[in-house]
């Protein structure tokens, strides 16, 4: 009997320091060892059920977290149905609707920015540093994400380099405002989602037909094509012989080509000098 009594303070001891009952027998009667022991593993959880008849719509555990309670406005006892999300203790509340999995966000559209447009904005260009900025500011308000291959760079710098170097039409001033303006607007450009390998062979294909210096147009047409069969697309640029290589070999590109605005070359002719008579003579 000594150590039945022994056993059952044992017990206690494992169940947590307390026992949920009295115990008018020996514990080796109630509850063998070997399953007061196991007790101590915690259950298994088991997968979501749909409840029905008088309870709740929604899902609960069959088992284990044990049902909580909340109190309604009108003060009802309604069952708060929760599944786990991972770790023991982290829940969520489900959300009503017959499925648990949410729908994806939509994408957002893409325009793929040609090399001029850049140009135009960090050189200053006139006639086209207006529009270009313009029109990237109205894109950009209207969620688009900007896309470009890497090749965008090194036209920008070299179209920069003449510009100073050859054609004198910058100062030295200007043209490290240029790079610097550059590579600011780059920050906001992303680059191919696949990779620039991925665009090698299309760009190849689409350049067949017109000569080696559409070369590098094939690169955006490639990634705009790319772009274009998963999210809405646009290709922009100032370059009118674009659209005719889009539409021979990548029909699906929409590309669209921003006006250059000309200043007048007219201007108002200076009329000739008065002549005036000479004043009379005074008596």
């Amino acid at each position: 009997m000594a150590s039945d009594r022994v056993l059952s303070s044992r017990a206690v001891e494992i169940l947590g320091g307390h026992s949920k009952c009295d115990l008018a027998f020996p514990m080796k009667a109630a509850v063998p060892p070997a399953q007061a022991i196991q007790r101590l593993r915690p259950p298994q959880p088991r997968a979501a059920v749909r409840s029905s008849g008088r309870e709740a719509c929604g899902f609960h555990r069959t088992r284990w977290p044990w049902r909580s309670w909340k109190r309604s406005k009108n003060g009802r006892r309604i069952e708060e149905k929760r599944i786990p999300v991972g770790r023991k203790n982290s829940f969520v509340k489900h959300v009503r609707g017959d499925s648990m999995a949410t729908s994806p966000p939509s994408s957002p559209p893409c325009l793929t920015i040609d090399s001029n447009v850049l140009i135009a904005i960090c050189s200053k260009e006139a006639g086209r540093h207006a529009v270009a900025h313009a029109e990237l500011t109205s894109y950009a308000t209207r969620g688009y994400e900007f896309y470009a291959p890497g090749s965008i760079v090194g036209e920008c710098l070299y179209v920069s380099c003449r510009k100073l170097e050859v054609d004198r039409s910058i100062t030295a001033a200007e043209h490290a405002a240029a790079v610097a303006d550059l590579s600011t607007y780059l920050r906001m450009i992303l680059p191919p989602p696949k990779g620039e390998a991925s665009l090698v062979t299309r760009a190849e294909q689409i350049r067949s037909g017109f000569g080696c210096s559409r070369s590098a147009d094939g690169l955006f047409i490639a990634l705009a094509e790319e772009l274009t069969a998963s999210r809405t697309t646009e290709l922009l640029t100032f370059d009118t012989d674009l659209p005719n290589q889009a539409r021979r070999n990548a029909p699906t590109v929409s590309v669209r080509v921003m006006p250059t605005v000309v200043a007048s070359a007219l201007t108002a002719a200076t009329p000739p000098p008065m002549i005036l008579p000479p004043s009379p003579p005074t008596p």
